[in-house]
């Protein structure tokens, strides 16, 4: 069943995109608004440039069934998760965008959204609608939440940078079921994003999900499904109008927050996606609520940030030169079906299509040496998050400590970054330290050095599990290895655990492929007698919190530099304070 859902997975992930060949230069671009235009010369290409939206660009609410024969090109689109339609097929996809809440009952549901720019505090959005796109159904037997589509909330006194008052929400979920051979029906992923727009007159119609089948190639006479404009589009055409959704001849069309804005979303969830949390975003709080047995209140308030995108372009004939690119692509393609040798052979460009940022590596690693920087789409505000069992799947060296990270009931930490590519999920426990990676061009699109920010706020219960400390106070030392092995000079911080949580966050570290390293220690034990209770539903601990109880020191090993933060900081063995 394991190696159904991994194929499912990543032949959904990894579809080649064959883009003809046309008149350009020879490095190809790219941007947010015109996209991809491929080099005249023939050519393998990758873009990296996660998308507003997160991983997901689910518009419309839908259930398909795939073929583990032929998960590309073989699948059929359900009514429900029982449509008879589909019992031949090996495993169910559905993807849901989540409505509204409409009462107190509503679960897996939009419950509310705030906004507010510099100066300014929070101030709540009144929904104006949702997109009438087909619902799909709820089944309460195995815990399947109904579909709905985006949704339009309004906030008069908070314009944006499009001259708008309105903010589209988008978020989506996934869940995998097997058919062929039966398996429960499990929520896997969440992706939430709030993006500036403006109505704006433009020819289109709401998106719908149909069957089609192949008309040409080898997959020809297979049915599929295509995900388009509903029959009957109209209104005005407008070039280059970069939509996060279309309407009856309206383009929800998308904009940028005003400077300093800060976006707090509120959210009803099962608990399977509230135990750990990634995203793009800074100054993070976080809550949750128990709502139920099975559902919690997540609230995240946080400030968008931008991130840098990228494109690289590898000539075919040059491909069999550079094994690590010949090796990811070949990665996409199902192993013998040929198709990786028909693409090669076609007289145009391919894109590899756009390169996860969650835990990207290998595309990135792959083509580093020919990607340069992009247009970036803007700011955004993003939050994601993953079960366990997909988060581990990536990132598996928690080794004996998984446990501690088990509680989905409430949220165990958030991890937020700038970085172009970043794990997905908790931090790595290894050689005693907690390791995350990332991974980014040196300069932006401006050609200025880009400069990284990591924040981590971690229940310290958690932390105390992991480690396996006691309930004294912890210190941290916070580094950022460059691939070279050397340190970068960064401002590192521990922020006072307040309510439970612990903060620490490292800033201005440079690129390519660094890792940052957390080092928790504990010098004097107390008893649990003398340490007050955790606080039960308590909100977060807001990131770059500072406090006047810490303070930084600077230690130096020969051209190695570390800042070491806490009550009283002492430099690790063999470093000199300096």
């Amino acid at each position: 069943m394991k190696r159904l859902v991994i194929a499912l997975l990543c032949a959904a992930m990894m579809t080649s995109v064959v883009l003809p060949s046309r008149a350009a230069s020879l490095d190809g671009t790219y941007n947010s608004v015109m996209q991809v235009v491929p080099p005249s010369i023939p050519s393998y290409g990758l873009v990296i440039d996660e998308s507003l939206t997160g991983g997901s660009s689910t518009v419309v609410s839908r259930i398909t069934a795939s073929s583990l024969k032929n998960p590309v090109a073989r699948n059929k689109v359900c009514r429900s998760v029982s449509d008879p339609h589909c019992a031949d097929m090996d495993g169910l996809s559905v993807q849901l965008v989540l409505p509204p809440c409409s009462d107190a009952a509503s679960r897996m549901c939009v419950e509310g959204l705030e906004v507010g720019t510099k100066g300014s505090s929070l101030i709540k959005a009144t929904l104006d609608h949702s997109v009438a796109s087909t619902p799909t159904p709820a089944d309460s037997t195995i815990g399947l939440a109904a579909g709905g589509s985006p949704s339009l909330w309004k906030i008069p006194s908070v314009i944006h940078a499009g001259g708008s008052d309105t903010y589209g929400v988008l978020v989506s979920v996934s869940y995998f079921q097997g058919i062929k051979v039966p398996s429960k029906l499990t929520l896997q992923t969440l992706s939430a994003s709030v993006v500036p727009v403006a109505m704006t007159p433009q020819y289109g119609n709401v998106a719908e999900v149909k069957e089609v089948v192949e008309t040409f190639g080898p997959d020809k006479g297979l049915i599929n499904y295509s995900v388009g404009m509903k029959d009957g589009a109209t209104g005005p055409r407008v070039e280059n109008l970069k939509c996060l959704w279309t309407e009856l001849a309206l383009c929800a069309q998308i904009s940028s927050f005003a400077k300093e804005s800060n976006v707090a979303l509120t959210l009803r969830l099962n608990t399977d996606l509230t135990g750990w949390l990634f995203g793009r975003m800074k100054d993070v709080n976080v809550s949750t609520t128990q709502l139920d047995s099975k559902n919690n209140t997540l609230r995240v308030e946080a400030k968008p940030v931008d991130v840098v995108a990228a494109i690289g372009w590898v000539p075919k004939s040059e491909i069999a030169k550079n094994p690590l690119v010949e090796s990811f692509q070949k990665s996409i393609y199902n192993p013998g079906d040929g198709n990786y040798e028909r693409v090669l052979a076609q007289p145009s460009s391919a894109w590899s299509g756009a390169n996860s940022s969650a835990g990207g590596f290998a595309g990135f690693t792959a083509y580093e040496p020919f990607l340069k920087p992009s247009q970036s789409q803007g700011e955004r505000w993003l939050i994601s998050s993953m079960t366990l069992g997909l988060v581990f799947g990536a990132q598996s060296s928690t080794g004996n400590n998984a446990s501690c990270l088990a509680n989905t009931g409430k949220v165990l930490g958030i991890v937020t970054t700038n970085s172009m590519i970043y794990s997905p999920g908790p931090p790595e426990l290894k050689d005693g330290a907690l390791s995350y990676k990332v991974a980014g061009l040196h300069k932006d699109f401006n050609g200025e050095v880009f400069k990284g920010t990591y924040d981590l706020a971690m229940r310290s219960e958690t932390a105390r599990c992991i480690y396996g400390f006691s309930n004294a106070p912890i210190r941290a030392s916070v580094s950022v290895l460059s691939s070279d092995g050397s340190t970068n000079d960064i401002a590192s911080e521990l922020v006072t655990e307040k309510n439970g949580w612990m903060t620490l966050s490292a800033k201005n570290f440079t690129f390519s492929s660094p890792t940052i390293r957390i080092k928790l220690s504990q010098s004097e034990k107390i008893s649990t007698s003398e340490t007050a209770a955790p606080v039960k539903n308590e909100p977060a601990a807001q990131a770059n919190n500072n406090s006047a109880k810490f303070k930084v020191i600077v230690c130096t090993k020969g051209k190695t530099i570390k800042k070491v933060s806490g009550t009283n900081p002492k430099c690790p063995s063999g470093f000199k304070k300096k």
